[in-house]
């Protein structure tokens, strides 16, 4: 970025204007950061005081039509143009009012996108077609800022349009574009909420449920609409496939029933057939890693994971096993 600012408010609010600019971190005084074209970075730029990050705040309020008050500690606000802001202030922030603005793309991106930025191949989207034609769940994982909602905005479009989808959210970041879909967001941003928003799921006739995300007690629910016959795939924060097959065995053990690590096991193979991982580069690419096939459980209780398509780091290339072949 060339462009020089009189001053930090100035720069932020060109920040936030930008379509280039992803986020905009805002930890105190003087740490300003952005992201733009998946790289962050470091603005030299500073704010005089605490009073001109609270008036920025108050100003992006007053857009979203909400009322600043005083006593405000933390808060989620949904900002026109696909934005969403999160806000904390002292004394539970210790550098002074912060804030991060996400920017939500107005337009979903396609899978052509995707092949284009290398993140995936024409047949890793071959085999994720016929996933999606399977009606079988799967699970996408990865870490912060690794493209899992991306990736899911993607899949939802692979899914057969006569299919009835319904996306439920705990805070509404898909962008859907189906003929026939039904999207939910949470009334309140707790594992209450989202577990009350499943249930009634069930009633809404779909043919594919999709949430996100999967991070609390909600996980069991969510296995018990798949074992009753909805499809169901989900987005869920881990660091490879076995991570996040143990991150749901653990969020289970969190709901209101305990059965023995097998069954749970067995139990989450019977809703996710699939998983498919994503990861972040430290030069900002984001990249397919896996895709892998859940062929149930071994003797002693382990998950057998086959694995369709894989990412090559070492030579930079996408390879398809021979699993993978037979799948296309």
């Amino acid at each position: 970025m060339k462009e020089q600012f009189k001053n930090a408010t100035e720069e932020f609010y060109y920040l936030y204007s930008n379509f280039d600019v992803t986020e905009v971190m805002i930890n105190g005084k003087n740490e300003i950061f952005y992201e733009e074209k998946g790289k962050v970075i470091k603005s030299p730029m500073s704010f005089s005081d605490d009073k001109e990050i609270v008036e920025i705040i108050r100003n992006l309020f007053l857009e979203a039509g909400k009322e600043f008050t005083e006593n405000l500690e933390t808060e989620v606000v949904n900002l026109p143009n696909s934005k969403r802001m999160a806000v904390v202030l002292p004394p539970i922030s210790f550098k002074g009012p912060a804030l991060v603005i996400r920017k939500m793309p107005i337009q979903a991106h396609t899978f052509d996108n995707l092949i284009s930025y290398k993140s995936i191949t024409k047949e890793g989207v071959e085999i994720l077609k016929k996933i999606a034609c399977s009606f079988k769940g799967i699970l996408i994982s990865g870490g912060v800022g690794s493209g899992k909602i991306t990736l899911a905005n993607c899949f939802t479009q692979l899914i057969p349009d006569n299919f009835r989808v319904i996306v439920l959210e705990k805070v509404g970041d898909m962008i859907i574009n189906k003929a026939h879909y039904l999207h939910l967001q949470a009334k309140e941003r707790t594992s209450e909420s989202f577990i009350e928003l499943i249930k009634f799921a069930g009633v809404l006739r779909p043919d594919v449920l999709f949430v996100n995300p999967i991070d609390g007690p909600e996980a069991s629910h969510i296995v018990n609409l798949g074992r009753n016959g909805h499809t169901v795939h989900a987005v869920i924060h881990a660091e490879d496939t076995i991570d996040a097959l143990k991150r749901m065995e653990l969020m289970y053990l969190r709901g209101d029933s305990i059965p023995g690590q097998i069954d749970i096991r067995k139990m989450i193979n019977d809703v996710f057939t699939y998983t498919m991982q994503l990861d972040r580069f430290s030069s900002g690419r984001r990249v397919i890693t896996s895709i892998n096939r859940i062929d149930g459980v071994d003797d002693n209780g382990k998950f057998i994971i086959t694995p369709l398509y894989w990412y090559d780091k070492e030579n930079d290339v996408h390879k398809i096993t021979n699993e993978g072949e037979k799948l296309i």
